[in-house]
């Protein structure tokens, strides 16, 4: 007799759409294979882009403890103090450090950015099963399948509009018609996974505005990225500013090039201290039934960086440099297809192509150019040199088939 677990029908699960891609691309023979798809930042050389401040830290970092990272200190936080005090700081700024200093702010390592995401929802199914969530589409895939897996109701509005912009009439319009304490997911700064296009300081200030009852959570994957640390947290800052309730996923996955050392964390500020001990207890609880304790290497690295103002201030100019090169990426590939010219307008490490599935098809096969079907490219993939020869790929298949696209 089988004791095997038997999966139903409606249960069985398509590989991932964009992890998916690595093992096509390693079975692909070719040498001059391109990978526009897996959202990694690689430097002019190809390889994973790592800043000097994070290997000079590396250098630094002692073995140390091998203990468990537990909820520990005044706060409760789970994981390193310092870290999730550094984090707050960059996320937040001076609001954030006033909110520490005031015992209002609830704050968990976690296992990357998508811990972060996946604990916010597991929070939200304890303390308001089945609540809405407005989600910007396209979004992350991984937004809607987290929030799905928790049964939230999920309700979507379009990102952007048919010229490649912020569609912002649209988002204020569908805030506004939401039920009242829907949570509002937001990518914070100027980036957008994948379309590129995000709000202005103007709109954000606006979106806040229109929120009243509602509760933002900002997905912060790319600090750093898109401008420099303090655009990019500008969203937070002015939601706070106009007393909407936020909560941030931060993520050091790119930022530091610290892929599969997962450090992460997810913040919650709180009106009193009563209530942000409530939360961090909720919190707590809920990492514990799930990964039990955050990864404390990558804390570590992160830690040992942030606080050595010399390694601080290198990790800052590191990202400048890297804004440089993916403007740089976005103004080849522009030049190369000005049908899609707007790529040079847009922040970040990803764009979105209006290429359909067999556009998608064709550059793989007769290219090996890999990009996800829906046509999100990664900037951030594909060095200078190799941009001219993927922008070529590109304008070709257009060529050879205008409906395509």
């Amino acid at each position: 007799m089988s004791h095997e677990l038997c999966i139903p029908q409606s249960s069985i699960k398509p590989p991932d759409s964009i992890l998916g891609l690595s093992r096509l691309i390693e079975q692909d023979p070719r040498s001059e294979k391109i990978n526009a798809g897996v959202g990694v930042f690689r430097d002019e050389s190809g390889k994973t882009y790592t800043p000097q401040s994070i290997l000079l830290a590396w250098e630094k970092l002692e073995f140390g403890k091998v203990d468990y990272l537990s909820p520990s200190g005044k706060r409760e936080f789970l994981g390193d103090e310092v870290f999730l005090n550094e984090t707050v700081g960059l996320a937040l700024g001076m609001q954030g450090n006033n909110l520490l200093n005031q015992g209002r702010i609830s704050a968990i390592g976690t296992v990357g950015g998508t811990g972060a995401i996946a604990t916010f929802a597991d929070v939200i199914k304890q303390l308001s099963p089945g609540s809405s969530i407005l989600i910007g589409n396209p979004s992350w895939p991984n937004h809607f399948q987290i929030a799905q897996s928790r049964q939230l109701e999920i309700i979507k509005y379009d990102q952007s509009t048919e010229n490649n912009t912020f569609n912002f009439e649209g988002a204020l319009e569908a805030i506004k018609k939401s039920p009242e304490k829907t949570i509002v997911l937001f990518h914070a700064g100027e980036s957008h996974n994948p379309s590129g296009v995000n709000p202005s300081a103007d709109e954000w200030k606006e979106l806040a505005r229109g929120m009243s009852g509602r509760f933002a959570f900002f997905d912060a994957p790319y600090l750093g990225l898109s401008s420099n640390i303090f655009q990019d947290s500008m969203a937070m800052k002015i939601f706070l500013e106009e007393n909407v309730p936020i909560a941030v996923a931060v993520s050091y996955a790119k930022n530091c090039g610290l892929y599969n050392e997962r450090p992460g964390a997810l913040i919650i500020p709180a009106s009193t201290n009563t209530k942000a001990t409530e939360m961090q207890r909720l919190l707590n609880w809920c990492a514990r039934s799930s990964y039990s304790s955050p990864p404390a290497h990558g804390e570590k690295l992160v830690t040992t960086m942030l606080e050595d103002l010399t390694l601080k201030n290198l990790w800052l100019s590191d990202l400048e440099k890297a804004v440089v090169i993916l403007n740089k990426r976005r103004k080849i590939f522009a030049e190369n297809v000005p049908q899609f010219d707007f790529v040079a307008k847009q922040h970040g490490l990803f764009s979105l192509l209006p290429l359909n599935d067999e556009a998608v098809l064709r550059l793989r096969r007769k290219y090996a150019v890999y990009i996800p079907n829906g046509g999100r490219i990664n900037i951030g993939g594909v060095t200078s040199e190799q941009m001219a020869l993927f922008a070529k790929a590109i304008k070709e298949v257009l060529l050879q088939s205008p409906k395509l696209w």
